[in-house]
């Protein structure tokens, strides 16, 4: 009983702390549904969307197979790009999505949506990742293994610290 209680418990702190607080919108009956132009694994397709949801859950509601994880804007896997002239159209609400990567025309679908048409390409997330993150992953596993100087080598922590001593 008392794992039950303490299962029950940890459930609930979880989701209070982990679920994300995203507000979906009530549908207004005067937005203006946008046509959204859909490329994923070289097919295209069209879709309406009224901008009341995020991206994600629009692309879902049309049986559209969008890749995504975690849904809260933070784990890259819905990145999808936008092409330059999309980006106006778009409403930004993603938690770790830098204005670099914005700038070179990426999004996260669970925390974006369309306030206007848009072409869309689907399955970027390892692309976004790479932009985002990519340096900093090199400059640690390079660390790691010794950097420039191969005589000096620190522990992981010090490699995710980014300390330089000689071991």
């Amino acid at each position: 009983m008392l794992s039950a209680i303490i299962l029950v418990i940890a459930i609930s702190v979880s989701e209070a702390f982990f679920t994300p607080k995203f507000t979906k919108i009530k549908h207004n009956s005067r937005l203006q549904n946008h046509e959204i132009t859909v490329i994923l694994n070289g097919e295209e397709s069209k879709v309406m969307v009224a901008g009341v949801n995020t991206l994600l859950d629009e692309l879902i509601s049309a049986n559209i197979d969008a890749p995504y994880s975690c849904k809260a804007g933070l784990c890259t896997e819905c990145g999808a790009f936008i092409t330059q002239e999309s980006k106006k159209n778009i409403d930004y609400d993603a938690a770790i999505i830098d204005d670099d990567a914005v700038e070179k025309g990426f999004l996260l679908t669970c925390s974006a949506r369309a306030k206007g048409p848009i072409t869309i390409k689907l399955a970027m997330g390892e692309d976004m990742y790479e932009e985002q993150y990519g340096d900093f992953r090199r400059e640690h596993e390079s660390f790691q293994e010794g950097g420039n100087n191969s005589k000096q080598r620190g522990s992981t922590l010090d490699g995710i610290l980014n300390l330089n001593t000689e071991a």
